[in-house]
């Protein structure tokens, strides 16, 4: 009996097909039928490795297309829009960079600075996050025979993914002095505040061998120069956003990061988020909650209306002062507006006990 099928009664049907199909596909060379591969596992695997091949060429064409930009070094000009450089960098409106179109990039871009100038710049991976996205293009289902079907990882492809990926990301970040993969606790203290936080992605299943893949990256590590940093009992976004320092980059697709200021390289885009950008997204999202981390925010209120409340405010207070507002309302106490805007905050620098291993609580901003 060939162990990829359970039953030995179809191996004669498929095993035929088999031996033609791979004798084709080798010029003629005659196959051991012994060894001939299902041909569902055949069709599984061809359009697998296509979808995970597609997936590491799209990121090196964007991780290309960035370092051109960088190389160039430009300020971009072509439709008079002055807060566009050649590095897709966004600025803040009131950026000297951005208000005069003959500043040179090294002047206008944050990841520029440490080229020209010299500190130590590190790209702040959000790994999760991408090593789930590698893994699940690996991921493919076998039928063994009808009504009976399985999911199998190819975790020789994820793990070429996996180096292609931060290769891609060395190459658009060529001054980065430290590769760093966040990941995060299995506890967070959100729970304690919010007992439904993420309680709705319990039942959601994980490529398979997903921990395996985990593990192997930590034991890659070491050879390959990248760094794993988690701490206690908080998220790999947590991880990312306390880490951060001035000339650092964040490197996710993750909108909820944006609430942490910074530079930020989002698939072939860089983004630099002023502070006062940040605590825009933040306030944002603590209006609208977010439901796929299952905290709902404020009753009744979606993008455009948190959008009518946040836009006149020009500071920080002043936008809390409106969300507070918006929450009492509603109904809501401030104690329940104070737990949505903790669910939502990333934490940042100087938000986090590293002695102690313990979060710093965000607190409403006071004059």
């Amino acid at each position: 009996m060939n162990r990829l099928s359970p039953h030995p009664q179809p191996m004669g049907r498929w095993r035929s097909w088999c031996v033609r199909s791979q004798a084709s596909l080798t010029g003629g060379a005659v196959v051991d039928p012994e060894k001939a591969i299902h041909p569902r596992l055949i069709y599984a695997k061809l359009i697998d490795w296509t979808v995970v091949q597609v997936a590491v060429s799209d990121a090196l064409i964007k991780a290309e297309c960035a370092l051109s930009d960088i190389a160039e070094g430009e300020p971009m000009t072509d439709e008079g829009d002055p807060s566009l450089c050649r590095h897709s960098c966004h600025h803040s409106p009131d950026d000297d960079a951005a208000q005069d179109p003959h500043i040179g990039v090294a002047a206008c871009c944050r990841h520029s600075q440490a080229a020209a100038g010299g500190g130590r710049m590190k790209a702040l991976i959000d790994f999760e996050y991408y090593l789930y996205r590698i893994a699940s293009a690996c991921e493919y289902e076998i039928e063994w025979e009808p009504d009976v079907w399985t999911y199998a990882c190819r975790h020789d492809e994820a793990k070429d993914g996996i180096q292609q990926f931060i290769g891609s990301v060395r190459e658009a970040l060529p001054d980065c002095d430290q590769v760093i993969l966040a990941v995060g606790d299995r506890a967070s203290f959100r729970y304690g505040i919010w007992p439904q936080y993420k309680a709705n992605r319990r039942a959601n299943r994980r490529p398979a061998g997903y921990r395996t893949l985990i593990d192997w990256v930590k034991q890659a590590a070491d050879t390959r120069g990248w760094i794993i940093r988690g701490l206690p009992d908080v998220e790999a976004d947590d991880v990312l956003g306390i880490l951060c320092e001035p000339g650092d980059v964040i490197v996710s697709e993750d909108k909820d990061l944006l609430t942490v200021p910074g530079l930020h390289l989002r698939g072939a885009e860089f983004i630099e988020q002023s502070k006062a950008q940040a605590d825009r997204a933040f306030y944002g999202q603590v209006l609208t909650g977010d439901s796929s981390d299952n905290y709902p925010g404020c009753p009744g209120i979606g993008a455009v209306t948190a959008a009518k409340l946040l836009d006149p405010c020009r500071t920080e207070i002043e936008m809390w002062a409106a969300t507070a507002a918006a929450f009492q309302k509603k109904g809501v106490s401030l104690s329940g507006a104070i737990a949505q805007a903790r669910c939502a905050r990333i934490l940042r620098a100087g938000e986090y006990d590293l002695a102690a291993g313990t979060p710093r609580l965000w607190q409403p901003p006071v004059a």
